[in-house]
């Protein structure tokens, strides 16, 4: 192993033992502060989330013709990336990410060229602290959920500082909404889906989510989420359900992916740091994951899927964007940690093993598709209709 590569692998596993044993404290300190919060807070108008249906999603996968790997951007000749995350495509055509490594945002071209870099370690304008999300906006800017400042930050496609929107609740994902003025955020408490915040950070509305994710723990529902169109799609981490918004956030379909997992039961274990005894809450550890990642091109979602096979990271389900009817699936070639769709039948991927890179991978022909699906080998889904 070489010495550049050595010294970026040393530098993420301390950042992630570092995370393993401080995370749980920051966690429950926030979970108390929320509740705090929001029992202070005035009543909020709440946009009740009534789906128009349930998909029913058959129960074997139906393989589509693999992708084809056309470039590798700051791949294993290059130290441009340390622990890459948040992968989003620009409408004027950029790769932008956030690398907690440098703690900055970072842009590409299409074609490898490095653009622009943006921020540093801190609580000043501009600096970052915990990325949690990084979406594109309807207005093409570029909007960072900071939740080390309790804050959202936003810059141009140019990189430049336009605002900074303090926020009063933890959240980990934006919920892409329509109306610029606004930014739609996960919540984490049980009486509602999501949350929009005005420029100034008040609370402006609340999204209520059916029982189905409503009543799941937060931690069984963490989300990963996509623009699509003049709405959204949230997938689950520890589930197969997705959920496709409209314009204002409300839930107009879920759907049950071609792969069954339900969500997870949550367990509380004792946990003793230095002095502070306490209860750490966590994801069952037998649990199977689902998602890993959301993209959509307006007329499909594309779901990187991790499930019950050897596959995990390498499965992109297709659905239908209006009714979330199962397309089809491809397989790539390597396992990856972040899908993003970009233009003319292509995708932008990342991933971090064995160095960081950006791949990027060209989709076969819509002709192509035509052809009789192929079972591969390998694959041995367990998923079931409900």
């Amino acid at each position: 192993m070489h010495a550049r590569t050595r010294k970026i692998t040393v530098r993420r596993v301390a950042v992630s033992v570092i995370a393993m044993f401080v995370a749980p404290l920051v966690a429950a300190a926030q979970l108390k502060l929320d509740a705090n919060l929001q029992q202070n807070s005035p009543a909020k108008p709440q946009l009740h989330s009534q789906p128009r249906a349930q998909s029913r999603i058959a129960a074997v996968r139906q393989w589509l013709p693999a992708p084809t790997l056309t470039r590798t951007i700051a791949g294993p000749s290059s130290d441009e990336l340390l622990n890459p995350s948040s992968l989003v495509a620009t409408p004027n055509g950029q790769l932008v990410l956030f690398d907690f490594g440098a703690m900055e945002l970072r842009a590409f071209a299409i074609d490898g060229r490095a653009l622009w870099r943006t921020g540093r370690k801190g609580s000043g304008p501009g600096e970052f602290r915990n990325a949690m999300d990084v979406k594109v906006m309807p207005n093409g800017n570029i909007s960072v959920l900071d939740m080390g400042n309790r804050r959202i930050t936003t810059v141009s496609q140019a990189g430049r500082l336009i605002r900074t929107v303090p926020l009063k609740f933890s959240s980990s994902r934006f919920i892409p909404l329509a109306d610029t003025t606004r930014f739609g955020v996960t919540t984490e408490d049980s009486g509602s889906f999501w949350s929009a915040v005005n420029t100034r950070g008040d609370v402006v509305a609340r999204g209520v989510a059916p029982p189905a994710i409503g009543l799941q723990p937060s931690l069984a529902r963490e989300m990963f989420t996509a623009g699509l169109g003049a709405g959204a799609v949230v997938t689950f981490r520890w589930s197969n359900t997705f959920a496709i918004l409209d314009a204002n956030g409300a839930i107009t379909t879920l759907v049950d992916g071609i792969e069954a997992i339900p969500f997870p039961v949550i367990k509380s274990y004792p946990m003793k740091v230095g002095k502070f005894t306490g209860q750490v809450s966590r994801v069952d550890p037998r649990a199977i994951p689902g998602a890993l990642s959301v993209t959509s091109n307006g007329q499909q979602i594309f779901i990187l899927f991790a499930g019950a096979t050897d596959n995990r990271g390498r499965i992109i389900d297709v659905y239908n964007s209006t009714t979330g009817a199962y397309i089809g699936s491809r397989l790539l070639a390597f396992a990856v940690s972040e899908i993003v769709a970009l233009p003319e039948s292509m995708f932008a991927t990342l991933r971090s093993d064995p160095v960081p890179s950006i791949d990027i991978w060209k989709v076969p022909t819509i002709s192509a598709e035509t052809r009789s699906p192929v079972l591969p080998s390998n694959s041995r889904a367990k998923g079931r209709a409900k």
